[in-house]
């Protein structure tokens, strides 16, 4: 997939609405005409196929249904706190999952290099470590719950990395 002439961070806005509007209770070509849409209304349907954007959204998903029974899905959720070194933080927390008695916190990356190295890509998840761990601390006060996992998920690659506060 070509991005050039793409700016990073209008298509990270970019890729968090279109996983922030996927519906999982859609069919296959509900969701592809509506990604199929999205795209040619942001004039990127030339850089970016609908059926790539489908299977990286997909994917994701794809990973929660196969990998937990039940849960709630808690997408682009606003925080605005204090924390305990008296910040104000204020952002979105790409996903949250809830399962059960825990949460998992999962961000989004649009992070990508010629050839996959897991290597770079753990250590690109790693400068989120700080920020993930605001998160975790802020949620668990709000749900009442424990974060059971903080994750970045490099969307270009498909791949999902635990990310441990450092």
């Amino acid at each position: 997939m070509d991005r050039i002439g793409l700016s990073e961070s209008i298509f990270g806005t970019f890729v968090h609405d279109m996983y922030c509007g996927f519906d999982t209770s859609k069919s296959f070509s509900e969701n592809h005409g509506w990604i199929e849409y999205a795209l040619k209304k942001r004039d990127y349907d030339d850089l970016i196929p609908a059926e790539w954007m489908h299977q990286a959204m997909n994917g994701l998903f794809q990973f929660l249904n196969d990998t937990y029974v039940n849960y709630t899905l808690h997408k682009e959720l606003p925080i605005q706190a204090m924390n305990e070194a008296g910040q104000y933080i204020e952002g979105y927390v790409d996903l949250v999952v809830e399962v059960g008695g825990t949460l998992l916190i999962i961000d989004y990356k649009t992070f990508v290099i010629q050839d996959y190295d897991p290597t770079i890509y753990q250590k690109k998840a790693l400068e989120y470590s700080g920020q993930l761990a605001s998160y975790a601390r802020l949620l668990e006060k709000s749900f009442g719950k424990p974060v059971d996992g903080t994750f970045i998920y490099f969307v270009f690659e498909g791949k999902m990395m635990e990310v441990k506060e450092s």
